[in-house]
This record gives structure tokens, C-alpha cells and sequence, in this order.
């Protein structure tokens, strides 16, 4: 399978995910939201080709938790989305902090393999962390409050314009925060800016293809 349909699939899978566990209350969609945090973590680091371009994979999670926070505003109000910024920030460290002791112990021979891979991974974990953190607690706010805003200008309406309109706005500060964090000295500059716009431009396309999933939903249905 290529790249292209790869993105496509995560983005279909993550996005249905999303809009089922919303039927069974808040809390399971601040779990799916510390579940995509926690994928930005651990695989944001690796970078792809995706339409001839170089980015980094864990965008397509980051336009799933803009959903679900969205999703979250629209069924439960600002208030409850403001929640799972902490909620997610707290995970997150606690997660990297244990997987930390974990490489701090010694792996048997038998399973060096795993033992290598596992400290590979999680050796260049914590720098992506602390720019999934520190990008996730601004763009999150900025995503959540102007989505509650164009809410109550609107009256509730023009759904798409809130969604694609936030998006477009929010995921631009966490691409800005994110990529500089990540990868800042870690690749050639160029090669820096070319992730960072390309990764700005999936996710809000990203972003657009939730759009759908809002109308698809039966219960609790956005006004539109």
C-alpha cells in the first residue's frame, strides 16, 4: 500500500472511531483523545513521503483530536473541552516518564531486538513529547475557544465554515510549535520548512474530511 492510502485509511479508521465512542458519552471521548496524544508522541518523530513531499505521519492524529475536542464543544460545551487539555498533557508525561524506567532496564540477550528497538524509539520520544505538549495546550485553546466563538456568532449554524475555519486557524499555530520543536537542528532547515507546510496542509485537509462525520451522526447531531 502506498503512503497516500495509508493516510487515508487512519484518517477514515480514527475519524469513525471518533464519532461511535461520542454516542457513549464524554468520557470515552476524552480516552480517544488521550489515545491520539499519546500516537503523536510516540510516532510523530517519523517522517514520510506523502504526494512526492517529506512529512511527519502523526498529523492525521493531530486532526483527530481537533475533531474530537470539536465534536466535544458541539455536544457538551466549552467547558468540557477545556478539560481534556490538562487531561491530555498529564497523560502524556506520565506515559513518557514510565517508558523512560522502562529503557533504564536491562533486557535479557534473548530479546536484544526488542530490547534495541524499544530504546531506539523511546530515546527520541521525550523531544517530540515535549513539542506535542507544548503545541497541543496552545492550538488546543485557540481551537476550542474559536470554534465555541463562530458557535455562538452562528447561532449554531454553518457547521462546515466553524469546522474547516477553526482548522485552518488552530492547526497553523500547532504545526508552527510543533515542527520548530521536534526537529529544529535535527534536519536541514529546508527540509524543516518543507515538513512544517506540508505537515500544516494535511492536517487541515485532514481537518475537512471530518467535516462529513459531523452530519453522519444520528444522536446528539450538530445543528447545521
Amino acid at each position: 500500500m502506498t503512503n497516500e492510502l495509508i493516510f487515508f485509511m487512519i484518517a477514515l479508521i480514527d475519524f469513525t472511531f471518533i464519532q461511535v465512542v461520542f454516542r457513549f458519552g464524554k468520557p470515552y471521548v476524552f480516552a480517544v483523545i488521550i489515545l491520539n496524544i499519546l500516537l503523536i508522541s510516540v510516532f510523530g518523530a517519523k517522517l514520510i513521503e506523502i504526494f512526492g513531499f517529506t512529512t511527519n505521519i502523526g498529523n492525521v492524529f493531530y486532526a483527530a483530536v481537533f475533531f474530537a475536542a470539536q465534536l466535544l464543544v458541539e455536544g457538551y460545551g466549552k467547558k468540557e473541552a477545556y478539560n481534556t487539555i490538562w487531561l491530555g498533557v498529564v497523560s502524556v508525561v506520565f506515559f513518557i516518564l514510565m517508558a523512560q524506567f522502562v529503557i533504564f532496564t536491562i533486557g535479557i540477550p534473548e530479546t536484544r531486538v526488542v530490547n534495541s528497538a524499544i530504546d531506539d524509539l523511546f530515546q527520541a520520544a521525550p523531544r517530540v513529547a515535549i513539542a506535542s505538549i507544548f503545541a497541543y495546550i496552545i492550538s488546543q485553546a485557540v481551537n476550542i475557544s474559536l470554534f465555541s466563538y463562530l458557535k455562538a456568532k452562528t447561532g449554531g449554524k454553518y457547521l462546515y465554515i466553524r469546522v474547516n475555519l477553526t482548522n485552518i486557524v488552530g492547526q497553523a499555530i500547532d504545526s508552527l510549535i510543533f515542527f520548530s520543536i521536534a526537529f529544529f537542528g535535527v534536519i536541514p532547515f529546508p527540509t524543516l520548512v518543507q515538513v512544517m507546510l506540508i505537515g500544516y496542509g494535511l492536517k487541515v485537509f485532514a481537518g475537512a474530511l471530518s467535516t462529513p462525520f459531523f452530519y453522519l451522526l444520528d444522536s446528539k447531531k450538530p445543528s447545521v
